[in-house]
């Protein structure tokens, strides 16, 4: 049974047209009418969400196309925009089919862009009234949050409930620790090995990879500030609209980290993707390090700036030795230094070596 929305005016009941879509065999997911109990109307909500790239539904059930929209004839215009995103409407009153129609298709052609430009506006009033009333504008909820329901209001003794983020007592702690060892100086690879091996899961995939590390480090939602509206959803490759665009709130629900440790993480991913290649350069004491339960070499982590040194298993490429640790590198060339500076540059041999 295909999805259709059934759209009412103020004054029609939604009982005929039940009868209606239960004759065309079509199955009812959304009923709008009006008036709205939001800041856009309810036709502006349905044209809205026949507009997407996947629409909710795949026709609109109607009593009558010319008693929509407040001017004459801005039904037919409604219908033929409808049908020309590839929806199939349906009315108890029957469109008659003649030249009119195909003139109308044509004029509704013209007017598509500024049509489209409105709807937009419209809808991203509503969202902007949501999102300052901290409430979700739908979607699923980003890791290391849930949503909860919260009743913020009354009409018509009816309450009305909104959806808000709150944190995932479990999920919570793990993006903190992701924040944390990439600031270590951990990889996007190496972070996905650790939480593997430590057993925790990601909330849909089998396993974590490089890919949703970095989705977490770039995500502002977690020092508490929310972006909406940010990609153009039509069509493929999700383009990025103009930040100008961009619907954006601080502060909007609690934080797992703090914007400073948000900047951080940002400045250390500086060039291309947090991934910097380092060389033997960067690291004085190079190959002479090796891991002192298996051996092997201990080597930097990908960022360049000489922070912490690992043991060559922990890639993940080779049978782990066990070593876990984390050796700080700057810590470990002052101690190497101070050696060498009080075994060969004693007194005696700074004499030697002045003469």
């Amino acid at each position: 049974m295909a999805r259709c929305a059934l759209y009412l005016t103020e004054k029609e009941s939604e009982p005929t047209l039940r009868k209606l879509a239960d004759d065309k065999r079509l199955n009812i997911v959304k009923v709008y009418q009006e008036p709205s109990s939001s800041s856009t109307s309810a036709l502006m909500r349905m044209l809205a969400a026949a507009r997407r790239a996947n629409p909710p539904f795949k026709a609109v059930v109607v009593n009558d196309w010319s008693a929509v929209g407040e001017l004459p004839g801005e039904g037919l215009i409604y219908k033929s925009l409808l049908e020309q995103q590839g929806l199939t409407t349906y009315s108890r009153d029957q469109v008659a089919e003649d030249g009119s129609l195909e003139l109308l298709n044509g004029l509704v052609r013209i007017i598509d862009r500024y049509y489209l430009s409105s709807i937009s506006a419209g809808t991203i009033k509503g969202m902007k009234k949501n999102i300052a009333e901290h409430n979700e504008n739908g979607g699923k909820p980003p890791y290391g949050y849930s949503h909860t329901k919260v009743v913020v209001g009354f009409e018509n003794e009816k309450e009305i409930v909104k959806t808000r983020l709150q944190l995932d007592q479990e999920e919570a702690p793990r993006v903190k620790k992701i924040f944390e060892l990439y600031l270590a100086g951990r990889s996007y690879d190496e972070i996905a090995n650790y939480l593997n091996e430590q057993g925790i899961p990601p909330r849909s995939a089998s396993k974590w990879r490089k890919s949703s590390i970095r989705a977490i480090l770039v995500n502002q939602v977690y020092y508490g500030c929310r972006v909406w509206n940010q990609y153009d959803k039509k069509g493929k490759g999700g383009r990025v609209k103009p930040e100008s665009e961009w619907i954006i709130l601080e502060n909007n629900h609690d934080a797992i980290i703090s914007k400073e440790m948000y900047l951080a993480v940002q400045e250390r991913r500086g060039s291309r993707w947090g991934e910097k290649k380092t060389s033997e350069n960067d690291y004085p004491l190079g190959s002479l390090l090796r891991c002192g339960h298996c051996q092997r070499q201990l080597f930097p982590s990908n960022d360049g700036l000489a922070t912490f040194l690992l043991c060559e298993a922990s890639r993940g490429r080779q049978t782990a030795c066990g070593n876990k640790g984390l050796i700080n590198n700057q810590i470990l060339e002052k101690r190497v230094y101070k050696i060498v500076k009080d075994v060969f540059f004693t007194p005696a041999n700074a004499r030697q070596l002045s003469e």
